[in-house]
């Protein structure tokens, strides 16, 4: 069986999952891995719901009970560290790469994209492309 921590190893996010402690494992599973192999992609709430076999207000209620987080700001986290990881593994000196690798992680509106990474990092996206 698969546990809630090998998505995230799998996708190689800085996750912390051990604390989850969900009734039904393995809807929690799949709509973890649905989250780490589609992160990328415009994932709507019940399209995540339909694949760990939940209804979209269980699947809500569950990531607000177990994880304290909405799916989509779970969402958001996911997408925020793809995001930082390819900028620290970064090239400085290709003018679009902060552009080019927001789009890879899933964001499509970059100044949002923008903010909820100074939010979360305390610096500008650039910046950590050039440390």
């Amino acid at each position: 069986m698969t546990t809630p921590s090998a998505p995230a190893e799998r996708a190689g996010a800085v996750v912390h999952l051990a604390h989850v402690d969900l009734t039904d494992t393995d809807q929690a599973v799949e709509a973890l891995e649905t989250f780490f192999e589609h992160a990328h992609e415009p994932l709507s709430v019940a399209q995540i719901a339909a694949a760990a076999r939940l209804s979209v207000s269980g699947l809500q209620h569950a990531f607000r009970d177990q994880l304290g987080v909405s799916p989509t700001g779970y969402l958001r986290q996911v997408r925020l560290e793809r995001a930082r990881a390819a900028l620290l593994a970064g090239d400085p000196t290709d003018d679009d790469r902060v552009a080019a690798l927001a789009r890879a992680a899933g964001f499509t509106h970059l100044p949002r994209f923008a903010a909820a990474y100074r939010a979360r990092y305390g610096e500008n996206p650039s910046d950590t492309l050039r440390s």
